[in-house]
């Protein structure tokens, strides 16, 4: 090979690296397993849980704002107001006994009453400039991330070190791949 053919191989190795789509598949591998640990897990970037739904203060909830139906009641269980007007609210012990009561994940939180935050944050992953980001597209998903931070901390969304780990592992093999063909 001459220098100047060992030169046009290299400024092509060169160009397909600096191309941001290079890394697509290693950022994309780690995102879906971030993705998991959140909200199938409900593990933080730490590795612990991400927290404890709560189990005693009483709570009262509209039926349309839940993904599943549930009767509205009283405090002790009546259907209508002493005028007969029907209760519009279902009341529950606490969100925990919310969640169970509507067939979701109680021991541990998951970020996963209506899917609708997993599932953008899942299809979130957008390249800028040259840098891939992972977030929400919709303003009430964000509002949700904000409000899981606030209670939860900011390594509720926070890389593993064994998922940076991951990334680094597969650029380094993706990169001696290129170099080596």
């Amino acid at each position: 090979m001459t220098t100047a053919e060992f030169n046009k191989k290299l400024d092509e190795q060169l160009l397909k690296i600096s191309d941001a789509k290079f890394l697509l598949t290693s950022v994309t591998e780690v995102h879906s397993r971030q993705v998991k640990r959140i909200f199938e897990q409900g593990l933080n970037g730490n590795g612990a849980k991400i927290g404890n739904y709560n189990s005693s203060d009483p709570i009262y909830i509209k039926p349309d704002e839940s993904p599943k139906g549930f009767p509205t009641k009283g405090k002790n269980g009546e259907t209508t107001f002493k005028n007969g007007k029907q209760h519009k609210t279902g009341y529950f012990d606490s969100y925990k006994a919310f969640r169970q009561a509507i067939s979701r994940e109680t021991g541990f939180v998951n970020l996963r009453l209506t899917e609708n935050l997993k599932f953008d944050f899942t299809n979130s992953l957008t390249l800028m400039g040259n840098v891939y980001v992972t977030g929400t597209k919709k303003k009430e998903n964000s509002l949700k991330v904000d409000g899981a931070i606030d209670k939860y901390g900011v390594e509720t969304f926070i890389l593993t070190d064994n998922e940076r780990e991951i990334y680094k592992q597969s650029v380094k093999l993706k990169l001696l791949d290129t170099l080596n063909n």
